[in-house]
């Protein structure tokens, strides 16, 4: 799925990345601006004080873990752009699946309007990229913050 990724982007800015230990961890985190952690459910996989000290260019954080202990030590399941530290924004696994619930639900409504067509990832990434859009400007009315961490 990387090479994938990066082939239809032409870049090669994606990485999957498998780390055991704290120091693969930190190495693995030097180079990142986003993290998906991903692993055994209740498994802490990133602890805040290895995304401290490695983690300097990182601005994103998201952990698919919803069972104790999450992955990244201190972001909440419900994190929606929470700042963990200092300009590092955390998503939590909740948030994420409200985001793929909507994501499959125009996945499915596309396939029956136009049964012959194909959605890959980059029609994915546009029903996404809408549905947080349209939540930013619905929050925007309520004088939230902007979420400037979201990819333009």
């Amino acid at each position: 799925m990387v090479t994938r990724i990066n082939e239809d982007s032409e870049s090669d800015r994606v990485r999957g990345i498998e780390a055991q230990t704290p120091r693969d961890i930190g190495e693995a985190l030097e180079k990142a601006d986003i993290v998906l952690s991903t692993g055994a459910a209740g498994t802490e996989l990133l602890p805040l004080d290895v995304l401290k000290r490695c983690g300097k260019k990182v601005r994103i954080v998201a952990d698919i873990n919803a069972i104790p202990p999450l992955g990244v030590e201190g972001l909440s399941s419900n994190a929606d752009g929470t700042e963990i530290l200092p300009n590092i924004y955390g998503i939590g696994a909740l948030t994420i699946r409200k985001l793929k619930n909507k994501v499959e639900a125009g996945l499915l409504k596309r396939a029956v309007e136009a049964p012959k067509g194909i959605f890959d990832f980059k029609t994915a990434y546009e029903i996404a990229k809408k549905a947080v859009t349209s939540k930013e400007e619905k929050t925007a009315a309520q004088v939230e913050m902007p979420k400037f961490w979201l990819p333009s």
